[in-house]
């Protein structure tokens, strides 16, 4: 798919993935006015990413079950599933931005577990 091809493609999204993805890129402008860009190693990654998928499963879980509590329901659910998506973009950014220095060289192995703190 060509960049052509994919704009052309964005403008027939329905109305409820152009609200999605609005939210989602939302989601990720917050948390780099938060946090600033995030260069994490990427087994930090899955720890970030793992505690978003908790909040997620805890939201559905609550929702599920019908427990008393103010962590499920439809908003609960929306906004962690909102937080994951934009955490695994700001994800996919750090590896796009460190792709030369973590998988390029013909050292990568040593590179990339200096990135993984191994060495």
């Amino acid at each position: 798919m060509n960049k052509r091809d994919l704009l052309a493609d964005l403008e027939k999204m329905s109305e409820i993935q152009k609200r999605v993805i609005t939210a989602v890129l939302l989601e990720r402008k917050r948390q780099d006015s938060k946090w600033g860009e995030q260069n994490h190693p990427p087994h930090y990654w899955t720890g970030i990413l793992g505690e978003e998928y908790g909040e997620l499963c805890e939201a559905i879980n609550e929702t599920v079950f019908d427990n008393p509590s103010d962590k499920g329901g439809f908003e609960n659910m929306r906004r962690e599933a909102i937080h994951l998506a934009a955490v695994a973009i700001g994800f996919l950014e750090c590896l796009e931005r460190n792709k030369a220095l973590w998988f390029s060289s013909p050292t990568q192995g040593n590179r990339e577990r200096e990135a993984l703190g191994d060495e």
